[in-house]
């Protein structure tokens, strides 16, 4: 049986939003989102199309609406119109057209919904009531919609929806991208490592991936060398993702320990895991190594201990950072520094009054702005998942009001930028090096770290 109502229901509703027609309009577009934003509904996959849920406010008023979401975006190449046709137990569309002015977005939903069906054979009474039910609420739902619209798309991290079309454009890189070949060799090692330190319980595929990351980054070195910078680079990831959740207080308390173990104050047995990982990292780094690169690996860590408090206290806080005191942190927080350090593993470290030298710093800050700016980058989808905002992306579109499509292509265009800088210094560095062979070494661990982590990030899906 099919009930039709007497005539068409349609209900418009504006807003204004304070954010690029782009970037709305890309929310729109992704049928992810509208669960998000539309209360009471749920979403669920299938072959054929994203099938929505409505869930009444009154649970016993069973069974659900469904309704097959098929969202059509402007075939125009300004983003201005998205149109929304609803399938199943309730039929209509909605249309948002989107207009922008000089300092927002005028958005508008028109919702039509030109009858009811009932399914035949007929339901009970309830059923038709939730049908009744959603039309009655539809004038209501329609402004909440809106309203949920607009602070999904105000909100400082933007909603991880808004970078599912967001497409990165080529980034320039010269350098190459080989593999290790003792890679399974250290793979298989840092699983059991791990497991034996605590850090995992069962051999685990994010380790898998992160071993991948270090044949990449360092393709060149022997087998005890690569196990020893994979141990290290697991060990970092699993502490980024143990120590992120905290604030800026819990972190420092969580760090002291670490501190005091790469300052030679604290001796084991460490009780909680990744003290005893970088207790064993600690210890069989510096008998490889001179005091003075230990001290250098100690004073890097310090540093990335405290920018990620900084970015804990944006989080906290939810401030984005300004462009420029972004950039500074930066080169603490991506652990740049670490991953040049661990080099001298295969070799031997950079001489003190030669990585001390003014060019050397600018070529290293160079370096480590490239392969930090790349993992934000490809990594942007993840963080606005977990609605971080410590992201040059991030930070550009909110200091120059641009989309986020616009973000990505700005920091593919500094990326390339700071590569040519990279690649100027390291011609007028080595032209006048009276170490010509050390430093030459050094400057191509950091080419083969830019270009391994380029390839990975593009050939791996934990971005």
């Amino acid at each position: 049986m099919t009930t039709q109502s007497d005539s068409p229901t349609r209900i418009e509703r504006t807003v204004s939003i304070d954010a690029p027609q782009a970037d709305i309009h890309a929310v729109l577009s992704t049928s992810q989102a509208i669960p998000e934003y539309w209360p009471g509904m749920t979403l669920s996959e299938t072959d054929e199309a994203p099938m929505m849920t409505y869930t009444p406010a009154l649970p016993e008023k069973l069974p659900e609406i469904s309704l097959a979401v098929e969202p059509q975006v402007s075939a125009d190449s300004a983003p201005t119109a998205v149109s929304m046709r609803f399938e199943g137990d309730l039929e209509g569309t909605i249309q948002w057209l989107l207009e922008e002015t000089d300092e927002s977005t005028h958005v508008s939903a028109a919702a039509t919904i030109p009858r009811v069906s009932v399914a035949d054979p007929p339901v009970d009474w309830e059923a038709y009531e939730l049908i009744a039910e959603f039309h009655e609420k539809l004038p209501d739902t329609l402004s909440a919609v809106l309203e949920n619209l607009k602070t999904l798309c105000e909100q400082p991290s933007p909603p991880a929806s808004m970078a599912t079309n967001v497409t990165i454009p080529e980034v320039y890189c010269p350098f190459s991208a080989e593999i290790n070949p003792h890679l399974e060799d250290a793979t298989a090692h840092t699983q059991e490592w791990a497991q034996e330190m605590g850090l995992i319980n069962e051999p685990s595929s994010k380790i898998a991936i992160l071993s991948y990351l270090v044949g990449r980054m360092y393709p060149q070195f022997q087998p005890e060398a690569l196990r020893l910078c994979n141990d290290w680079n697991c060990w970092g990831f699993l502490l980024d993702d143990a120590t992120d959740p905290l604030g800026p207080d819990q972190m420092q308390h969580a760090q002291q320990p670490l501190l005091a173990i790469l300052d030679g104050e604290a001796s084991g047995p460490h009780q909680k895991p990744l003290d005893r990982a970088l207790a064993d990292i600690h210890y069989r780094a510096a008998a490889r190594m001179p005091p003075t690169w230990s001290e250098r690996f100690a004073e890097h860590h310090r540093e990335l201990f405290a920018g990620f408090r900084w970015e804990a206290r944006n989080r906290e806080t939810t401030t984005i950072p300004d462009y420029h005191a972004y950039i500074q942190n930066r080169q603490y927080t991506s652990g740049a520094k670490i991953t040049f350090d661990l080099m001298a593993m295969d070799s031997s470290p950079l001489p003190t009054e030669v990585y001390q030298q003014k060019a050397v710093r600018s070529l290293r800050e160079a370096a480590i702005n490239v392969n930090a700016w790349i993992n934000d980058v490809y990594s942007l989808q993840k963080e606005l998942a977990d609605s971080e905002i410590n992201n040059l992306v991030v930070v550009i579109r909110e200091e120059q009001g641009c989309s986020l499509q616009e973000a990505v292509t700005r920091t593919c265009e500094l990326i390339e930028a700071e590569t040519r800088r990279f690649e100027a210094l390291s011609d007028r560095v080595t032209a006048v090096s009276d170490t010509e062979d050390d430093l030459q070494a050094y400057i191509m661990g950091m080419e083969r770290i830019t270009g391994g982590g380029l390839a990975w990030s593009k050939e791996t899906e934990r971005y």
